[in-house]
């Protein structure tokens, strides 16, 4: 009702992201390298957006994708470029930086294996995070709030990071090119529950109750042997139904009662 109250000015601005939450409320922008000028990227924290409470610059940035932990208190933000100058990718080249929304932590999450970034997921508690990276097969590495490497998930052929809503599960899943290769991981005693294969899987989620997941094969990403699976959090199936016809959606609910834990689809 009061119109513009506030502006953030900056040079060639390209994208930005407002943090999640309650106030104070964040706002992440970033703006490519322009010929010898690095790409910049800028945090301010509303109602003061004239003096960035962070800024980070670099080359080999042309665009930027922001990541907030669920609670707000941090971004990471997964910069690219569309060519690798190295040779070394030809899916070009990508970095990853944190900033704590106090802007007194930041800098380069140092990945140890070269390659793209495939996939990163903040902990529902937003105090740790795991990052799937490098060339196949590819590395998953989970961080703590500080940056630091806590636990190595090895190596395998995933894309696909996942946090059961709960956040003590874990998928580590390889889809789209990879054809289903799953991994299940209790992450509170770092330890792999299980491997499997969920091949031709276009859609998946996690049931609420963080107990179960659905895949699913839909219309029209593939069009033949549409259907749905369902598994329990240690790689149990529990159903896997084919659908004589297209399928278009799936969803998973759990039911809450004394007398059933069903999960319908």
């Amino acid at each position: 009702g009061k119109g513009v109250i506030s502006k953030v000015s900056q040079d060639k601005l390209k994208s930005f992201s407002i943090s999640p939450g309650s106030a104070p409320y964040r706002i992440a922008t970033f703006a490519p390298e322009v010929k010898d000028q690095p790409a910049v990227m800028k945090l301010f924290s509303y109602p003061n957006l004239t003096d960035p409470v962070a800024t980070k610059k670099m080359f080999r940035a042309s665009d930027a994708e922001f990541l907030w932990s669920p609670t707000g208190s941090a971004v990471l933000i997964r910069t690219s470029t569309d060519v690798d100058a190295s040779g070394g990718s030809y899916y070009g080249e990508s970095k990853l930086t944190f900033i704590s929304s106090d802007g007194k932590n930041e800098g380069t999450v140092a990945l140890s294996k070269d390659g793209p970034v495939h996939d990163i997921a903040w902990s529902p508690s937003g105090k740790e995070f795991v990052v799937v990276y490098g060339l196949m097969p590819s590395k998953a590495t989970l961080f703590d709030f500080k940056c630091n490497a806590v636990f190595d998930y090895g190596t395998g052929s995933r894309n696909t990071v996942s946090w059961a809503p709960h956040g003590r599960f874990l998928l580590l899943g390889g889809f789209g090119n990879i054809s289903g290769h799953l991994e299940l991981w209790d992450n509170n005693k770092k330890k792999q529950l299980c491997t499997t294969r969920v091949p031709d899987t276009t859609n998946w989620s996690w049931s609420p109750c963080s107990r179960f997941l659905l895949f699913s094969t839909l219309f029209p990403r593939l069009r033949v042997d549409n259907g749905f699976r369902v598994f329990k959090y240690d790689g149990t199936p529990v159903c896997n139904e084919k659908i004589d016809g297209e399928l278009y959606r799936s969803e998973g609910t759990r039911l809450n009662s004394s007398h059933s834990q069903d999960l319908v689809c």
